[in-house]
């Protein structure tokens, strides 16, 4: 029982502070009914919340024991009468002090007794009637109160002022209880307070609810924009908006991805700011004019400028359209930008391809002219074509060139130049044709003043040519010369594809040409041989006609002879035969080459040596030109002319009669040349009529090759020889005569000239016996395992003093290994090569010797052994890096007085290191020095 007013207050307080301090409505019932049960010191006490259909549950409730929690959550309506419920819907307090005591209905009884309650007190909570109805749940997993608001309100009338929400019920289990207005009317203030908290729930479910369908339409939004943003950011063209509105007039409001891109500025530096934040002010003022022609005019427009961003020009394409509100007030301005640069570009470009197609067409014409004029002779025909070609390239010469070998000849000229004429020769490599001969292509060059490599050939420095093309001319698959042109202006643009072809076009008609006489000089030829075998053949016929009327005579008295003869004849042709069988025999059999040739120049019969010797087969030689396919084209001139000489009869141009000996040079089938020595024969009919010859010949290759070694070591050794030897005869004439005594100053200088002359000539005498030993392996290589740093170390002592004196720092690669090989030798080859470098080198230089592992390049590689002595002295020029090694070469011949050496040095050293299984090689760049490679295999090799 409550005691006091005070403590009535307090609970009252207590309940309205929770509900003003919390909105979580279970809460407020679990504090509730946890307070009540305090204060009023019940049993039990539940807040039960009442359905339409009069079925309810407990939403709260609080108990002093645990077994008093039988009571169930759901409470079916037949425990409910209707009476009932029109009593708490009046706001009625219904009391019970003892239950055993009181009239109620049966079904209420039951229910009493089920839950053992003996008394209670029991308050409606009421909601007003224009409140939305409802229903509350409880969340047993969550374990809180949800209020359900139905979409609808009812209309109620004036008695349905109030609604039945629930109600807050007190039991007493164990005692009956008598309750007091006070406990009555403070239970009426408690079901107010929790009607006022579910009215405040409801409102706050409400406003949660409007909450969050607002931030469901936000995100919504916000996603919809993040798409249309991510849709015009991935536009292929530049999208910006600005606004339009008076109150922020030109502020950008969007800036796709494609318009920084195109303008180089990133979005979060234009959205909010204007163009005079990002331009100049005359610029700006240009732009914002335009705007305000566009909302004006209320017409797209359509601008074309350019615009420079880094230095980058470019060309953009503006489109602005005004947006108007619903109001038909400017609200926005959509501009669209495209940059159209490389559009402008190919179009650029197809105009000039255009241009280009245009004149390659008006060139066609020009060239269908040159292939169907009829020239009188090449004079005319090259200048027809030179001119038109000056015409059609723009440039001021044009040359038609013959290439000779190493040479270049100006066949015809077409320019303002007097300097250049026909019959000039230059040396290929100084002319811009040397490329065009090497690739078999057209070259071409705009500005020749900027290549370094071409401003030192003749046409640029003498005849001060800035741009050139040029294209070879074929002749049977092979260059026979050049069709170029050049000018002393520097051409603006390159030289196009078409023109290319329109140059390579005419070098084809020019061949064409030329390959057209060639075969009508042929044709010539042979219809005047024809021609003329056709006169001999009908004065023969005349001839022979009379002569056999002559001999009809005599046919009666020699027939019987003949008869007579007849048989001596038959033997007579058994032997021929015989004797041709034998010669054939013969010439197949002979170690000597046998060719006959007709008076065409074609090749009738070759022996097996010659197939042998050349590498061809029969098929590939017989009736094949001997002078086009076999002789060396350097000697083809003189070997036709002494052909046709031996053919003609000519025989005082040959100093023979019949015979001719000669040498000729002949290319095998790889492309080897072969020198032969030839008896030439001519060939004749039974009528002495020449039929062509036969050529009997002797491979004299080697022979050549040993004579010319032998002449230049005959040349080279005499020298080498005499050189020493008359100082030495002199020194002692001198010494003999008494002119000098061998005690003075200039006598003693005579003696060293001698001695030194003596030494020379026993140190050449030494190296050539060493040499010839060396080749003919009468000297036997001692092989063993070699440290390389022993031998390293040996071959550095030697010359250590001689490096000193000369004043040479020697630098030497340390390293650890071993090899396989002859010491004595290797030393003597390391010791040769960096005495070579001390004594090439310069004063205060330096001389290195590097040394490496690794393996060659063979299949498969071999581990070698790699010494490398280098020097920055002079050098070796390119075309001696291999002729360096040959006995008595030497780069300068008076190296071998300036600088000593018998010139057989470096012959010993490759010697040697071939002997090994080794190989030797010098790389250079003539005046910056050289350096010299061996190498040897690491296991040796069994000499």
């Amino acid at each position: 029982m409550i005691s006091s007013e005070q403590e009535i207050n307090y609970l009252l307080a207590t309940i309205t502070l929770g509900i003003r301090q919390s909105l979580d409505l279970k809460i407020i019932l679990e504090t509730t009914v946890q307070e009540i049960r305090r204060i009023y010191n019940c049993d039990r006490v539940v807040v039960y919340y009442l359905n339409s259909n009069r079925n309810g549950k407990i939403v709260a409730k609080s108990i002093a024991s645990q077994e008093l929690s039988n009571v169930s959550n759901l409470i079916c309506n037949p425990y409910l009468e209707s009476s009932w419920i029109s009593r708490y819907q009046q706001g009625e307090i219904v009391a019970y002090e003892d239950f055993t005591r009181a009239s109620i209905p049966e079904p209420l009884e039951k229910l009493l007794q089920h839950f053992g309650i003996k008394a209670s007190l029991t308050a409606p909570i009421l909601q007003s009637g224009n409140v939305s109805s409802h229903k509350i749940t409880l969340d047993r997993d969550v374990g809180s109160v949800k209020i359900n608001l139905d979409s609808e309100t009812s209309s109620k009338t004036d008695a349905e002022k109030f609604q039945l929400w629930g109600l807050l019920i007190a039991h007493h289990c164990q005692n009956s209880r008598k309750w007091s207005e006070s406990e009555k009317n403070l239970f009426r203030q408690i079901a107010d307070q929790i009607a006022i908290a579910v009215q405040q729930a409801n409102l706050l479910q409400r406003n949660n609810q409007e909450i969050k369908q607002k931030q469901i339409a936000e995100r919504e939004t916000k996603q919809t924009k993040e798409f249309l943003q991510n849709v015009i950011d991935h536009l292929p063209i530049a999208v910006y908006v600005k606004d339009a509105s008076q109150k922020s007039f030109g502020k950008f409001k969007l800036w796709n991805q494609a318009t920084e891109k195109i303008f180089e500025i990133e979005a979060p530096e234009v959205i909010g700011k204007t163009v005079y934040d990002h331009f100049a002010s005359d610029k700006a003022q240009k732009f914002l004019q335009q705007d305000l022609e566009v909302l004006e005019t209320r017409k797209t427009l359509n601008i074309l400028e350019e615009c420079n961003n880094n230095g980058q020009s470019k060309l953009i394409h503006k489109v602005k359209v005004p947006l108007y509100n619903q109001d038909r007030q400017p609200q926005y301005l959509l501009c669209i930008a495209e940059d159209i640069t490389q559009q402008k570009k190919s179009e650029q470009e197809l105009k000039r391809k255009s241009e280009e197609l245009a004149a390659f067409s008006e060139n066609l014409k020009l060239l269908h002219r040159l292939n169907t004029t009829n020239y009188a002779n090449f004079a005319e025909l090259f200048q027809d074509h030179l001119q038109t070609g000056c015409q059609m390239f723009n440039c001021s010469t044009g040359v038609v060139g013959l290439i000779k070998g190493e040479y270049y000849e100006v066949y015809a000229v077409e320019s303002d130049l007097q300097t250049l004429a026909p019959k000039q020769q230059f040396l290929l490599k100084d002319t811009f044709c040397l490329e065009a001969v090497k690739t078999g292509k057209t070259v071409t060059h705009e500005c020749i003043g900027k290549i370094e490599s071409l401003c030192y050939r003749l046409p640029y420095k003498y005849f001060k040519f800035e741009s050139y093309i040029g294209t070879p001319i074929f002749i049977n698959g092979s260059v026979f010369g050049t069709l170029s042109f050049a000018s002393g202006d520097i051409r603006t643009g390159t030289f196009s594809d078409r023109e290319k072809e329109t140059i390579e076009m005419m070098a084809q008609s020019i061949g064409r040409f030329i390959c057209a006489d060639r075969v009508e000089k042929k044709r010539q030829e042979t219809a005047e041989l024809l021609n003329q075998s056709k006169k001999e053949l009908e004065v023969r016929v005349l001839q022979r006609t009379a002569e056999l009327e002559i001999a009809n005579y005599h046919l009666q008295s020699e027939l019987h002879e003949r008869q007579q003869a007849q048989f001596a004849l038959q033997e007579s042709q058994d032997s021929l035969r015989e004797s041709e069988r034998r010669w054939r025999s013969l010439l197949e059999s002979v170690r000597l080459l046998v060719v006959g040739i007709n008076n065409q120049g074609n090749v009738t019969y070759v022996n097996p040596y010659f197939l042998e010797l050349t590498g061809y087969t029969k098929a590939e030689v017989l009736w094949q030109n001997w002078f086009d396919k076999f002789v060396h084209p350097q000697e083809k001139t003189k070997a036709q002319k002494a052909y046709q000489s031996l053919i003609k009869g000519n025989y005082q141009d040959i100093c023979c009669q019949s015979h001719h000996h000669q040498k000729t040079t002949i290319l095998t089938k790889s492309q080897e040349a072969k020198t032969i020595a030839l008896n030439v024969t001519q060939l004749c009919d039974l009528q002495g009529i020449s039929i062509g010859i036969m050529c009997i010949g002797e491979d004299i290759t080697k022979r050549q090759a040993i004579e010319k070694m032998k002449d230049e070591f005959i040349s080279v050794v005499s020298h080498e020889l005499r050189t020493p030897l008359t100082s030495i005869r002199g020194a002692l004439g001198l010494l003999a005569t008494g002119a000098l005594s061998s005690t003075s100053e200039k006598g003693s200088r005579i003696v060293k000239i001698a001695a030194d002359s003596t030494e020379h000539l026993v140190r050449l005498v030494d190296d050539i016996l060493e040499l010839e030993r060396l080749d003919s392996g009468k000297i036997e290589l001692f092989i063993q395992k070699i440290k390389l740093q022993d031998l390293i170390s040996q071959a550095v002592e030697q010359v250590q003093i001689f490096a000193q004196k000369q004043k040479i720092e020697l630098k030497v690669t340390q390293l650890d290994g071993e090899f396989d090989g002859d010491y004595n030798r290797i030393v003597q080859v390391l010791t040769n090569l960096l005495s070579n470098a001390i004594k090439f080198s310069e004063s205060s230089g330096t001389v290195k010797l590097d040394v490496e592992f690794g393996k060659n390049t063979e299949n498969p590689p071999q581990s070698m052994i790699t010494f490398a002595v280098g020097d920055r002295g002079r050098g070796i020029p390119a075309d001696q890096l291999e002729s360096i090694f040959e006995r008595f070469h030497q780069v300068d011949a008076s190296d071998s007085r300036g600088k000593g050496g018998t010139g057989l040095g470096l012959a010993i050293c490759r010697t040697i290191v071939e002997q090994h299984g080794g190989k030797i090689w010098v790389e250079s760049v003539y005046g910056e020095g050289a350096t010299f490679y061996f190498n040897l295999p690491i296991l040796g090799k069994n000499l």
